[in-house]
């Protein structure tokens, strides 16, 4: 039997961030989701 697969690589990215908070409490509630350059994850499906 034979398989053949395919593995597939991605990165997600994100950044929560509210404007009618101050950015110390954007900072606190959302910690490193709050960076101005983003949060974000590498993924790899196969």
């Amino acid at each position: 039997m034979a398989y053949l697969t395919r593995r597939v690589t991605f990165a997600a990215g994100h950044r929560y961030w509210r404007d009618d908070w101050s950015d110390d409490r954007n900072r606190r509630v959302f910690g490193a989701c709050a960076n101005p350059h983003g949060h974000g994850h590498n993924y790899a499906l196969e």
